[in-house]
């Protein structure tokens, strides 16, 4: 029997002008009737190729014709079109559906800091990976990005965005540009400023992280831990270009809080014109509540209306991190609790903080995917079961580092798809007391504190970087107060 493929291959030079026989022949031949579960590979396909053929190279039709053709109308058009679009490569007459996109992407699974990303971003690390498969040279800079502990957006890509949106008055739009070039990069993001009046202003500003109220579909439970945390820094370049106006204009870096909403600024500029790129730079603050903003505010306090353009370039967030949650801060969301994602179990808020009970193991982690080094400090109450831990470098769901009680003992495993004890001594731990878990991992040194006290060490190098979580290793229950993570420079 041919493949679905070979057969739309066929039925294609057999009639060349007909999609909707061939959509027929799929649905007798290779229908969902034919092929039952959740996810319909072999049917899809075919749609897929058959839009490709018939869509004779143009994407505004290949999508149209995998999305009239029925079936799963998301996957099949947009796997056409990026097929056809990689081939033809970006056009002019794609503003249309780029715009609305705005480079924005998330994903769903298990690693937070990695659902958030923007399409120029995951253009490049598909590009990094295709060069790695093929053995060829990979840019440095580009290979950094691909595991760096932080962002860096340089707009090179024509048209990028990076995701970055406004808030305020509508007079404020956003573009990419090839026109002002910061040194070593070949775009920038045109902020258009049209026609300010003292006093009026708003926001430029990048999502490093995001709630359930950011989303109206949750069909595939995006989750999310921050990208940014307090103590990273955030650099940038501006260049002013007015055309009316006496050109007062104020700019104020600041991050919100995704809470309560509350605005912090982290200093104010006057910007000056026509003087280049000029550099900006601030530490990202402590503070209880994640940050699902960052950016600029910017305020017009001339005289005349002001009419121009800011040009922003080489946007990094870089450096350690401190991240510190405290429960009563948090709400649940998703399944289990804000800023977390999650495995098993059965996770919610009670009395200030984070219970926690399953009946085989189960796993909730927050934190940056390429973390280094840390120290996790967790207040932990043991209720029921062996096994109550923490978990560093964590890179799924059976791959990290974990540290903490196995019944009368304090361990500290590695976790790669198999258990491997790496060190273990005896401690008599009390049910419903509260201890204060430290688990440092720098390097290939381990090691294990409670109440400040050191237990235990031991030396591993499998794990070079990941998230950080708590952990049941089997049946029971725990209670969790503050959590943290504090990240070597």
């Amino acid at each position: 029997m041919p493949s679905v493929v070979q057969a739309v291959i066929d039925f294609h030079k057999a009639n060349p002008g007909n999609w909707r026989a061939c959509r027929d022949m799929l649905t007798a031949e290779w229908g969902y009737d034919r092929y039952p579960g959740v996810c319909h590979i072999i049917p899809n396909a075919g749609v897929t190729v058959m839009a490709i053929l018939y869509g004779e190279g143009d994407l505004p039709r290949t999508a149209e014709i995998a999305t009239m053709a029925g079936w799963d109308t998301d996957c099949n058009a947009g796997n056409a079109g990026a097929i056809v679009g990689t081939f033809q490569g970006l056009q002019p007459g794609w503003d249309k559906y780029r715009k609305p996109i705005n480079d924005f992407i998330v994903a769903s699974g298990v690693v937070g800091s990695i659902n958030i990303v923007d399409i120029p971003s995951f253009a490049r690390e598909l590009t990094v990976l295709a060069l790695q498969l093929r053995e060829d040279d990979v840019p440095a800079l580009w290979f950094e990005d691909f595991t760096r502990r932080g962002v860096r957006f340089d707009f090179d890509l024509p048209g990028s965005t990076h995701g970055f949106r406004t808030e305020g008055f509508n007079q404020i739009s956003l573009k990419g540009s090839a026109e002002r070039q910061a040194e070593g990069s070949r775009g920038s993001l045109e902020i258009q400023l049209d026609r300010l009046e003292r006093g009026q202003g708003g926001r430029i500003f990048w999502k490093p992280f995001y709630r359930r109220s950011d989303f109206d579909d949750e069909r595939y439970r995006p989750m999310f831990s921050p990208l940014v945390d307090a103590g990273q820094k955030v650099s940038f370049k501006l260049w002013l270009d007015p055309w009316n106006g006496d050109g007062n204009l104020r700019v104020a870096p600041y991050i919100r809080r995704a809470m309560s909403g509350a605005i912090e600024e982290t200093g104010a500029w006057h910007v000056p014109n026509h003087e280049g790129w000029q550099d900006y730079a601030f530490t990202v603050p402590e503070g209880a509540e994640a940050i699902d903003e960052i950016g600029i505010q910017v305020e017009y306090f001339g005289r005349l209306k002001f009419l121009g353009r800011l040009f922003l370039a080489d946007f990094k967030i870089e450096g350690a991190g401190k991240t510190v949650i405290d429960p009563k801060t948090e709400v649940q969301e998703w399944g289990a609790i804000s800023r977390f994602t999650w495995n098993r179990g059965h996770w919610t808020l009670q009395d200030g903080r984070i219970h926690a009970h399953t009946a085989s193991d189960a796993d909730m982690w927050t934190g940056h995917y390429y973390a280094r080094d840390v120290e996790v400090l967790a207040d932990i109450k043991p209720l029921t079961g062996p096994s109550q831990l923490v978990t560093a470098r964590v890179q799924g769901t059976s791959r990290f580092y974990a540290a903490g009680f196995d019944g009368d003992d304090v361990v500290i495993l590695k976790e790669d798809f198999g258990t491997t004890v790496l060190a273990r001594a005896p401690f008599k731990r009390e049910l419903g007391k509260s201890y204060g878990f430290a688990f440092s991992v720098k390097g290939d040194a381990l090691s294990f504190a409670i109440d400040g006290k050191p237990l235990i060490e031991a030396s591993d190098d499998q794990f070079a970087y990941g998230m950080a979580g708590l952990r049941l290793g089997a049946l029971g229950r725990m209670s969790v107060g503050t959590f943290e993570i504090i990240e070597s420079a």
